[in-house]
């Protein structure tokens, strides 16, 4: 529902910035037309395309800025890199892609003490990185696969993959 850029609108008028809004689901795409259209602020809209971001070619559209809110943890269930490999070649040379990092590190974690970290401020439990899973940013668009040493862990410990994601800058 276009989450990031909608509180944003209102500082600008329809003819400052121009958005091209995409979905490629038929529910969720028509309830963003309701919500943009309830709020008046269709105006801003200067296409809506029902499609899949990680197939979609922007054509003659100059893009400088490219947002995608598609993201599940650990990078599952959603196809993020797919639009990022497709999306990021397409943007113009100065263009941005927000959010502008994505990684995936391994970790070996102990419930208890994060379970800890949720319930007493300033707690900051002791994590075992175990290396980089995955990396995509508009530099860095494919990887090899990455390989990492598991260790031997406690039984209260557990093998996790943590997602770490850049959205602008730091």
């Amino acid at each position: 529902y276009s989450t990031l850029i909608l509180p944003l609108l209102p500082f600008f008028k329809p003819k400052e910035i121009g958005i091209y809004m995409m979905d490629i689901n038929p529910v969720s795409f028509n309830a963003l037309k309701n919500l943009y259209t309830q709020n008046q602020m269709g105006g801003y809209v200067l296409e809506w395309i029902e499609g899949d971001a990680a197939t979609f070619c922007t054509g003659e559209r100059t893009i400088h800025l490219m947002i995608s809110e598609t993201m599940q943890n650990a990078l599952k269930r959603e196809p993020q890199v797919a639009i990022m490999r497709n999306l990021i070649p397409q943007l113009q040379s100065q263009g941005i892609f927000i959010p502008q990092e994505i990684s995936v590190d391994a970790y070996i974690l102990d419930y208890g003490q994060e379970t800890r970290r949720l319930t007493l401020p300033g707690f900051c439990p002791e994590r075992k990185y175990l290396g980089n899973i995955f990396t995509i940013h508009k530099e860095q668009l494919t990887q090899g696969v990455s390989h990492i040493n598991i260790p031997a862990y406690q039984s209260r410990e557990t093998l996790n993959y943590i997602t770490h994601i850049v959205v602008y800058k730091q």
